[in-house]
């Protein structure tokens, strides 16, 4: 029989965690194991950021907390929640039916460093697609539709001047009052359901990315191939969005950005967080000033996967963080290299320098 999850921190209660590893280990064929015997208690309402060189199983460790990838031992928990206020169900992730675990990949939502975007779709396909397959989604933003019209016509004043006919009327009825709105609402519903609601919930998604300094809705007919590497990312959070997530994780979401664009997707995150558009975010990163971001807005947690294991930053001595180093590899790491300004380079699955170290848990006690 599968052990329960693991007992969350003392000081969070143990119905508000949203994931949990037990005694996770991964290990790839001919390779040392990527995490040993690993445990974490993720809560709702926090972001928790994760650090560690290139090439130590950050991305992995997110693909284990969809299913997508199969731990060699342990257990990946997830509490599902209940709409109707019901009690809450832990489930173990990778002892789930595919049908199943397509339902939990709708509630836990990743966005790849990748785009992952069709090349052949344009922007507005591209955030539909998911929808085609999770039917039970479109539901249950109609009846956020029908029960909170106010917000309805907040997001579409949003998208409004990139709005296809049929919604610039109904964004047209929010200026008079919430009952010609959901007349409205009913009368486009009644005409073409399916077609209809994914326009509106596109529209709502690029409207809500307004909302938080991201703007999509001027790009929405492009293709893949028309848009910067800061706009992809921008897609891909519109696309996990659309499936009404309440776990989003984030894969390097600043990584090859220039500044300014990668503050305003640390923004976004930190937004999405603040109002609980999602219940927690979970974001592996080697970008300090997203971190520094996300720190200043919201209540945000730094751990380092090191080695196979997760080492908290926040709140210990660095040198009892270094101190770890004898138990984690032999043989000591060489001397940073350093190129001709004197900054260090990073090589992929290099361990931390101490320099790095250090540097982390400044941020961290900030």
């Amino acid at each position: 029989m599968t052990a329960p999850p693991p007992t969350p921190h003392p000081d969070q209660p143990r119905e508000d965690y949203v994931l949990a590893v037990q005694n996770l280990t991964k290990v790839f064929p001919g390779q040392r194991p990527l995490y040993q015997c690993v445990n974490l208690v993720v809560p709702a309402d926090e972001i928790l950021v994760i650090v560690g060189e290139s090439g130590i199983g950050k991305s992995v460790f997110l693909s284990l907390l969809v299913g997508l990838v199969e731990p060699t031992e342990g257990e990946v928990w997830y509490r599902a929640s209940k709409d109707d206020g019901g009690p809450v169900i832990d489930i173990p992730i990778h002892e789930l039916a595919e049908q199943d675990m397509a339902r939990i990949r709708t509630e836990v939502g990743i966005v790849f460093q990748e785009s992952s975007l069709f090349d052949w779709m344009t922007v507005y396909e591209n955030i539909e697609l998911p929808l085609e397959k999770h039917p039970e989604v479109v539901e249950h933003w109609i009846e956020g539709f029908r029960a909170r019209p106010k917000e309805l016509c907040a997001h579409l004043t949003a998208a409004a001047h990139h709005l296809p006919p049929r919604l610039a009327a109904l964004a047209s009825t929010c200026s008079i009052d919430e009952r010609a709105t959901s007349t409205a609402l009913e009368e486009c519903l009644s005409l073409s359901r399916r077609e209809f609601a994914a326009e509106l919930i596109d529209a709502c998604v690029l409207g809500r990315m307004s909302e938080v300094r991201l703007d999509v809705v001027s790009d929405r007919n492009k293709l893949p191939s028309e848009l910067s590497g800061g706009m992809k990312t921008r897609v891909g959070i519109a696309r996990t969005l659309a499936l009404r997530p309440r776990v989003l994780l984030y894969d390097e979401p600043t990584a090859g950005l220039d500044p300014i664009m990668a503050k305003g997707v640390a923004n976004a995150i930190l937004d999405l967080q603040v109002q609980k558009v999602v219940r927690t975010s979970i974001v592996v990163t080697h970008d300090k000033e997203l971190y520094w971001t996300l720190r200043a807005g919201t209540r945000t947690r730094l751990i380092y996967l090191h080695r196979g294991r997760f080492l908290d930053a926040e709140g210990r001595p660095v040198n009892d963080i270094l101190a770890h180093r004898a138990h984690l590899r032999r043989d000591p790491p060489p001397p940073p290299a350093r190129d001709e300004s004197g900054s260090e380079r990073r090589e992929p699955g290099r361990f931390l320098s101490e320099f790095t170290m250090q540097s982390w848990y400044e941020a961290a006690r900030k």
